[in-house]
């Protein structure tokens, strides 16, 4: 089985790579252990629409369970800070049908997915060759291998590549409808229940999705812990489970010699909120412009794929990884009360009136450019660190 390109996972990021590669012809291999696309669900599918639209995907209504508008924020004691647009600023995608729409429209492109099949061994000489097992067993050999594994980083590893270290482990539920508005995502803060990231209440039209990501102990505990003890959940029926883990580390290196890392195998994901689709998707549209460039030039080595994948994926968008990473970090040294501080300060500054301005959490940066033009929040915000 002879491709030019061998792309291990069919997630978000591994099928934008591949439609980019194969609507320009090339033969186009994407290797999918599980029996489908979108199963099993592993992120809450909630996308900034500039976001989308940068990724280049376009979704029909039936795709589309829920438009969000607003957020409500809760410090560990309760406060609250409330942010709401008249613009629509974000969906909630039906995952399972999103992931098989992005499917479908990456085979039409030529791409051939390969489904129940698992890498399990690769090496890299001349060429790529991929030691495949499932329903499809064998060996795929490539020119090129893009390395969309996710957070299992087995095969990454495996070809030497120095990955992150931070994680959090999160779960999610699906409950039945409750008392909170149905175009507002809640955020909870708290180092008691959400070590190192946050709980959350996501509107999906006709349920509401429950989730909370931990960076020490059982999420599942602090997820029941937590709804036990939230009035608009509490006693509520579980629908559906999930669970995963979230990298919240800077962004690792991406490319050796004939090899591309995409997605969350190299933390091209928001530290801060865990969103990976539209960092990772714009990072898998430079992925397959590269492999593009590269087999037309029959240049595969590694400072061919440096400049042409990494330097303009971090061009593109790692500044802003970058900014993400150290706000988790920040925030993550953060006592409940101090963050209760930064809380007061917030709510004192209008900090609101500053996330209503902003489309969306991408581009970090643009929340610190609006922070810089208030002295007094950064002088109160500056003490809070010293103070520490």
């Amino acid at each position: 089985m002879n491709y030019d390109v061998a792309i291990i996972g069919g997630g978000v990021c591994g099928l934008i790579a591949g439609k980019e590669i194969a609507k320009e012809s090339y033969d186009v291999c994407i290797i999918e252990e599980h029996q489908d696309a979108g199963i099993p669900t592993h992120c809450s599918a909630l996308y900034s629409i500039r976001g989308l639209k940068q990724v280049g995907i376009r979704l029909e209504d039936e795709l589309i369970a829920n438009i969000i508008r607003g957020g409500r924020f809760y410090s560990p004691s309760g406060k609250e800070i409330f942010a709401y647009s008249k613009q629509d600023r974000a969906i909630v995608a039906e995952k399972k049908m999103f992931d098989k729409y992005l499917a479908r429209e990456t085979a039409r492109a030529g791409a051939e997915i390969k489904f129940r099949t698992i890498a399990k061994d690769v090496e890299i000489s001349d060429e790529v060759k991929v030691k495949v097992e499932g329903l499809h067993k064998g060996l795929i050999k490539s020119k090129l291998l893009i390395n969309a594994e996710g957070l299992r980083r087995r095969i990454a590893k495996k070809l030497g590549f120095k990955t992150f270290e931070k994680f959090v482990t999160a779960c999610r539920v699906e409950v039945e409808k409750i008392e909170v508005e149905e175009d507002v995502a809640e955020m909870y803060l708290g180092n008691k229940f959400a070590h190192g990231f946050y709980a959350w209440i996501l509107p999906k039209g006709d349920v509401y999705e429950v989730g909370l990501g931990t960076a020490k102990g059982n999420p599942w505990d602090y997820l029941l812990e937590f709804m036990k003890n939230n009035k608009k959940i509490k006693g509520k029926s579980m629908l559906e489970v999930a669970r995963g883990f979230i990298p919240t580390d800077y962004p690792s290196e991406s490319v050796k010699e004939r090899v591309l890392l995409v997605g969350d195998v190299c933390a091209q994901n928001k530290a801060t909120t865990g969103g990976g689709v539209v960092t990772g998707g714009i990072c898998a549209k430079v992925a397959g412009k590269a492999c593009v460039k590269a087999l037309s030039e029959e240049n595969f080595s590694k400072d061919f794929l440096k400049r042409e994948y990494e330097d303009r994926w971090r061009e593109e968008i790692g500044k802003e990884l970058e900014i993400h990473a150290m706000l988790r970090e920040g925030f993550n040294s953060l006592s409940d009360e101090e963050i209760d501080m930064l809380f007061d300060i917030a709510m004192s500054e209008n900090l609101q009136d500053v996330l209503i301005k902003l489309p969306d959490t991408d581009r970090p940066s643009e929340f610190l450019n609006e922070i810089a033009k208030n002295n007094k929040l950064i002088e109160k915000f500056q003490r809070i660190l010293n103070i520490r």
